[in-house]
């Protein structure tokens, strides 16, 4: 067990292009996360201190955990499944960015009924038209809200009933009501708006 401190200290030297999406899996002791520039998903043993690499053919942006073994992914064109650590990814559901060639899965979250939520980006920022997607139990993917450059930070409070993410060029936190049982989102409003002057805003080239 690694000790408590109020100073960061670095736990992995992972080197990543653009680290994202960081998953802890309890029963195995294992960190999971991308490296969306380098097409990596990264696996750390907490036990062993030993981190593998699986390598794919395009992007990968976010991960989630199947109930039965396995990941969901959000990639180039829309969701896929790997049914292990080393299988080769399946598309699942609709694949909407197919064919958009500045357009990709971004981050992504399931709720506490497994539902994988996961949004996409405009890497072009030529044109508000990423948007948040839903892919539902039955693997049918329905698209929620658009009109976004980059749809970001999916996350929910631990019963379902709200809902939180963000466009990141627009420095605010939206906030949803939720039902648990459907999915359905309604009562959108800002959380928090940030000042991008004052508040750090978002890093170079992510909607400038």
């Amino acid at each position: 067990m690694l000790p408590t401190s109020p100073t960061p200290h670095l736990l992995i030297d992972s080197e990543c292009t653009l680290g994202e999406s960081p998953r802890w899996h309890a029963d195995e002791g294992a960190l999971y996360w991308v490296d969306i520039a380098e097409n990596h998903v990264h696996r750390w043993d907490a036990a062993t201190d030993a981190v593998v690499t699986h390598n794919f053919d395009e992007p990968v942006a976010c991960l989630a955990f199947r109930a039965n073994g396995g990941f969901l992914l959000g990639m180039k064109d829309g969701c896929t499944i790997i049914d292990d650590w080393t299988g080769e990814p399946r598309p699942i559901g609709d694949q909407p960015l197919t064919g958009r060639p500045h357009h990709r899965m971004n981050d992504g979250r399931t709720d506490p009924a497994g539902r994988f939520w996961v949004g996409s980006v405009n890497s072009a920022k030529d044109a508000h038209n990423a948007a948040l997607y839903r892919l539902n139990t039955d693997a049918s993917l329905t698209e929620i809200e658009s009109g976004m450059l980059t749809c970001n930070g999916a996350a929910f409070t631990a019963d379902g009933t709200l809902f939180a993410h963000t466009d990141t060029p627009s420095h605010a936190v939206r906030l949803y009501d939720c039902d648990p049982a459907t999915g359905t989102l309604s009562n959108r409003r800002i959380l928090h708006q940030f000042d991008a002057k004052t508040d750090g805003g978002v890093g170079p080239g992510l909607g400038r």
